[in-house]
């Protein structure tokens, strides 16, 4: 389930956009109509895909926190607006949005770009700006030099001070390292550094976690467990966190 965010100051419009979103399976963590707004809505919630209007009321354009979006927190963006100008889209080009719909808005033309977006993020087909590139596999220096991981086969990586602490699959432990016993690989650099590079699938748990969202096997109230280790849920984490997966409710 992807997590959309509606940055727009007509209240009318944004609920508008709410409703169509959710009567197709979209989960909408909240409607901003500023950078205050939008950082209170992240700051419970993790975010995969903007809506955000250019010209709002507020201190700060669309643009710009669009920009702080995909700097922090590597949100894809589609910008709706009024004003199609040239130096508006020049402007609105350095945030690298996937969309850019022009009011009014055809309610079926938002719908179909959100799911157009959520297809390229679940097959990891948008490269987020600064993310490097789209290899399957990524270098991160090491004790012996740089050592090269398949991204899916990391499962989750802890901050060490400045360094990291990575672990892999068991099998692709055991495959690297035929003769260690499981445990985590020392890198020499930041976890977020590394995060950066990593796909839509891993997910900032807290400043000292980072998780492959596709290695976990189970979900307490207070941990995780993966790959058979079990991890600590910072406070008020479990929410978002499940707002991350794709749940099989029972209502």
């Amino acid at each position: 389930m992807f997590n959309v965010i509606i940055i727009e100051d007509d209240t009318l419009l944004a609920e508008r956009i709410s409703h169509h979103l959710m009567l197709e399976g979209f989960h909408v963590c909240g409607i901003a109509d500023n950078q205050q707004g939008t950082n209170e809505i992240l700051s419970k919630n993790a975010v995969d895909i903007a809506l955000v209007d250019i010209n709002l009321n507020g201190p700060e354009n669309g643009i710009v926190i669009a920009n702080e979006l995909v700097r922090i927190n590597s949100v894809a963006v589609i910008y709706i607006s009024g004003e199609s100008s040239d130096e508006i889209i020049e402007k609105s080009k350095k945030t690298h949005p996937t969309s850019f719909l022009i009011k009014p808005l055809d309610m079926w033309a938002v719908v179909t770009q959100v799911k157009i977006v959520a297809h390229n993020l679940e097959h990891g087909n948008y490269l987020f700006p600064g993310s490097g590139n789209s290899l399957e596999s990524i270098h991160i220096p090491g004790n012996k030099g740089l050592m090269r991981f398949k991204k899916q086969e990391i499962a989750y990586i802890l901050a060490d001070r400045g360094h990291s602490k990575l672990f892999l699959t068991r099998e692709a432990h055991q495959r690297m390292f035929p003769n260690n016993l499981y445990s985590y690989i020392q890198v020499w650099i930041h976890m977020g550094k590394i995060a950066e590079q990593l796909p839509w699938y891993f997910y900032r748990l807290s400043r000292s976690m980072t998780v492959n969202l596709n290695q976990i096997d189970l979900i307490g109230q207070d941990s995780i467990i993966i790959q058979q280790n079990e991890l600590p849920l910072p406070d008020g984490a479990r929410s978002t966190l499940l707002n991350r997966l794709n749940i099989v409710r029972a209502k």
